[in-house]
């Protein structure tokens, strides 16, 4: 959590009003970056995002979209299916995402 925060001294999505919630957003931008360098190249849909961190699609997109607006990952031009069959976008690690997950 405090790499998140040291980086670019951002703020996490979260509630304005409830410091549980900034903490919370905190730790889900970390478990999505440590969920995405497990899986490394083949990357990650939201669908298996959420699966490998165990958080709800409500908890994982708004962690996942303020670390693609960080650069720290970026979806890619590859897709997979989900298992309703609709067609997902794949995020990746950016190198600068690399770099900040060997620190």
């Amino acid at each position: 959590m405090k790499m998140i925060q040291d980086l670019f001294d951002i703020e996490p999505p979260h509630q304005a009003h409830s410091p549980t919630s900034a903490a919370s957003a905190a730790k889900n931008m970390v478990k999505v970056l440590e969920a995405l360098q497990r899986h490394d190249k083949r990357g990650l849909t939201d669908e298996e995002g959420c699966a490998a961190t165990g958080m709800t699609g409500n908890s994982y997109r708004p962690a996942r979209v303020k670390l693609e607006q960080l650069n720290l990952i970026f979806k890619t031009e590859a897709t997979r299916k989900t298992k309703s069959g609709r067609t997902a976008a794949i995020y990746l690690l950016t190198m600068l995402g690399m770099m900040e997950m060997s620190r």
